[in-house]
């Protein structure tokens, strides 16, 4: 017999010792004997993402320390991703723009920054493909963030991996699903499953059901009890259900029934692992499946998600996500002008340029544009505002930006078109002298950078209008005169204006 210290083999304790003792081996090999049963079983993790949505399906999961963990993960997107695993307390937005700053060494490292916060990581991942990857939890307990670095996912691709803490968790728990019409629980071991598949959130969730009513499930896995304890379990559903521990009904909750008070059941338990399954039925109306766990090592631990079963409705949302290269879309967007055009940058920073008074409007962080409410109803423009997906920030704008001769001329501003390609510039006018205005993100990804560029040179002075309260304006050239910059004919020939906000959003 082979001692693993990882915990390849399960093997009782009692088992292993009576045999050291029997065999006259040391108390010293007896000793590693049992702290070898107590090693973390491997645990097998799966994650993908969820389409059009820039999340992942699963944002928390638990392992034991020292567990060997497989973590499988799925692109089910239109576009790469890839995830890192972090030490605890590290920012996740600090570990992205530093995979941004790799440049075009980026796509060699996987957008995978050399520091010490990164653990562990796959590769990028195309869109529609698996990757794999092994590796040992860390020993102290805690709560590791993971991520994804491709540019401006950061601010809604990530989780947290926790590990230990808790005394009890389910593991390597599966579904199978099931139609027929009952009024009570059949005796599943009888019938063929629809359908079954492993939870990779090890939660309880019947949201994985293909219809509404008329359906049965079964979910079956490993109940880990860390200390020796009495448990009380609880159980509420619409409608039947029975939970059995080690093959023993704990909570028979069978029949027809509304959700009404969970029902209760208690069980002694021995440190180690057990058989948890939980049966279920739904006849019609109302679905519900709550359970939960508490010992006094665990004042309220619940082992199933929380489902809104309340009335569906549809999702009309439609998220589009900048790459690599910046998006350029005109859309109605809420808060925006009647005519506006929104440009996405890599690195996510996103921008608002309004046509009419040809100057920016707010810019954001994170996430582009759900374009679902004015594109997703059947019409190609007019079906609603699109909405920005990230925190606003102010970039001071207060009307028209430029004035001719003096601060208080009111010159007239025509748009002329913008280029989509490159970096994103805008053509207009101002009283006749043409101007281009090219936009990108500061070095700082929290701001934006302005260049301005006449193409002639004026013969007056130019006054550029921004209320700087809340924002870090900085300027090439030009002197300050409360809210308005005054540039020279040869210094407004070409110019840089940087705006960020203060307080980061």
């Amino acid at each position: 017999m082979r001692l693993n210290i990882a915990g390849q083999y399960r093997i009782n304790r009692g088992v292993i010792l009576n045999h050291c003792r029997f065999w006259g081996l040391s108390l010293a090999l007896a000793m590693l004997a049992a702290h070898a049963v107590q090693a973390a079983a491997p645990v097998t993790i799966h994650i993908s993402t969820i389409h059009g949505k820039m999340k992942y399906d699963v944002e928390s999961f638990e392992v034991d320390p020292g567990a060997e963990v497989t973590l499988i993960f799925k692109n089910e997107d239109e576009m790469q991703h890839n995830w890192l695993l972090l030490k605890p307390g590290s920012k996740t937005l600090v570990v992205a723009q530093k995979a941004w700053a790799l440049g075009i060494e980026a796509v060699k490292k996987d957008y995978v920054p050399d520091m010490p916060e990164v653990l562990f990581h796959t590769k990028v991942v195309n869109p529609r493909e698996t990757t794999s990857i092994t590796f040992t939890a860390p020993m102290e307990l805690g709560q590791y963030p993971y991520v994804c670095t491709l540019p401006g996912h950061v601010y809604s691709m990530k989780g947290m991996m926790r590990v230990g803490g808790s005394p009890i968790a389910l593991r390597d728990l599966q579904y199978s699903y099931y139609e027929g019409e009952w009024t009570s629980l059949p005796d599943f071991s009888k019938l063929t499953p629809k359908k079954s598949a492993a939870i990779p959130s090890q939660k309880i969730d019947i949201a994985v059901a293909e219809r509404a009513d008329h359906f049965g499930m079964t979910f079956k896995g490993s109940l880990v009890v860390k200390k020796a304890d009495e448990l009380t379990f609880k159980l509420s559903s619409d409608d039947g259900s029975r939970l059995l521990v080690d093959g023993k009904a704990v909570i028979e909750n069978d029949g027809i029934h509304p959700a009404g008070d969970p029902k209760t059941g208690k069980v002694a338990f021995e440190a180690g692992i057990h058989a948890f399954e939980l049966q279920y039925f739904e006849a019609t109306g109302e679905q519900a499946l709550i359970v939960g766990v508490s010992g006094a090592g665990v004042p309220n631990l619940p082992l199933s998600v929380s489902r809104d079963t309340g009335p569906k409705t549809v999702d009309t949302s439609f998220h589009l996500h900048v790459m690599d290269k910046p998006l350029v879309i005109r859309a109605f967007v809420d808060g925006g002008p009647a005519r506006s055009i929104s440009v996405g940058l890599p690195g996510g920073v996103n921008y608002l340029f309004d046509p009419e008074n040809c100057a920016v409007r707010f810019g954001w962080t994170g996430m582009f544009l759900d374009v679902g409410p004015d594109r997703g109803r059947g019409v190609d423009r007019g079906g609603g505002w699109c909405k920005i997906l990230g925190p606003k920030f102010s970039v001071g704008y207060d009307g028209p930006v430029f004035a001719m001769g003096s601060a208080t001329t009111k010159s007239v501003m025509r748009f002329g078109g913008y280029k989509k390609t490159g970096t994103p510039e805008f053509y207009f006018s101002v009283d006749g002298r043409d101007v281009t205005q090219k936009i990108s993100a500061t070095t700082d990804g929290q701001g934006l950078q302005y260049d301005f560029r006449f193409q002639e040179q004026p013969k007056e002075s130019v006054f550029f209008h921004i209320k700087k309260d809340g924002l870090k304006v900085v300027c090439s050239a030009g002197q300050w005169q409360g809210d308005v910059l005054q540039l020279k004919p040869s210094e407004a020939a070409a110019f840089q204006v940087t705006v960020s906000p203060t307080a980061q959003p």
